[in-house]
């Protein structure tokens, strides 16, 4: 059984996120609103893939976040989302231990299991 864990403070993402999931035959979702509460249920778990936000209050961006995670002793690959993935920050990422960036409109139940197996794997 894969596990992900979602951080996104926005509660309609967590509920598009458990519709997504219903279409994998073998993934556990885990939520956290912010980064505090993932930091917390990492220390009890250790997800396969960690989907994060790009902004999470009242930090700027997942430059301040992904630190936090790393610290915490996550070692797993981190895939940041957004609702707007500029290039700027599709080079930025590479520098910052994650291992993807998704805008959010390219994840449907169509796709999403493929996109989550294809993360795992490289």
């Amino acid at each position: 059984m894969k596990k992900l864990l979602l951080i996104d403070d926005n509660i309609h993402q967590h509920k598009l996120f458990q519709c997504y999931a219903t279409m994998c035959d073998d993934l556990e979702l885990d939520f956290a609103l912010n980064i505090e509460e993932a930091l917390d249920l990492l220390r009890f778990d250790d997800p396969d893939i960690v989907f994060l936000d790009n902004r999470l209050h009242p930090y700027e961006s997942y430059s301040e976040t992904v630190p936090m995670l790393r610290e915490r002793g996550f070692k797993g690959k981190i895939v940041v989302i957004s609702a707007n993935v500029t290039v700027s920050m599709a080079v930025e990422f590479k520098s910052k231990t994650v291992a993807a960036m998704l805008d959010k409109s390219d994840l449907n139940l169509n796709n999403f299991n493929e996109k989550v197996e294809s993360l795992l794997l490289n």
